[in-house]
């Protein structure tokens, strides 16, 4: 008696990476699975990076608003002396105008650099 086997064949793979044959749903799946974490980590970046914005222009904002009371502050000081022209006073208000100028500067560079880190 003849004894009969069955030979299946299998379909060549569309694509063979050495241990894996990929067939066309395959495929499709590993796209789509591409497609999604491309989304999803665009979609992250965009979120993290506009919190980023938010915080550093609070940052500003609040620096810009100390500056100001500073600055407030030191007119009110040359104010109340030049009230009064004694040689004391002459001396306090060269000293509070080198300390604003002084202020300023260093807010400008700090200012400037909390600026240039903004993404």
């Amino acid at each position: 008696m003849e004894e009969t086997r069955l030979v299946l064949e299998q379909a060549k793979p569309v694509l063979a990476l050495g241990f894996a044959n990929l067939d066309w749903p395959e495929i499709f799946v590993v796209i789509g699975a591409m497609i999604i974490s491309f989304a999803t980590s665009t979609w992250l970046h965009y979120i993290l990076r506009k919190k980023l914005r938010a915080s550093y222009q609070a940052i500003i904002t609040r620096d810009g608003k100390n500056l100001l009371a500073m600055l407030g502050q030191g007119i009110e000081e040359l104010e109340i002396l030049s009230a009064s022209e004694n040689q004391k006073n002459i001396t306090d208000k060269a000293y509070s105008i080198q300390k604003l100028k002084n202020l300023i500067l260093k807010m400008d560079q700090y200012i400037t650099q909390e600026i240039k880190k903004l993404p």
